[in-house]
């Protein structure tokens, strides 16, 4: 992981998400716009990490570009 790229996966320390993705969205934790391409798996409202499987957490409906906070 760098400065290009963050949230990256516990599990096996694949990149997830591009820092300019991240925003602020008052939760508390981190929020990112949307994934690298092939990152992620969505189960429903579940996201995995598309290589080793771990639960990275949910997706929500949010006013961002692309309609989904991760």
């Amino acid at each position: 992981i760098n400065a290009e790229y963050m949230g990256g996966c516990r599990g096996c320390g694949q990149p997830l998400f591009k820092s300019s993705a991240k925003f602020v969205d008052g939760s508390g934790w981190p929020a990112f716009e949307d994934a690298l391409p092939d990152a992620v798996v969505t189960r429903d409202i579940e996201i995995i990490c598309s290589k080793c499987h771990s639960h990275l957490g949910h997706v929500f409906p949010d006013h961002t570009p692309t309609g989904i906070r991760h």
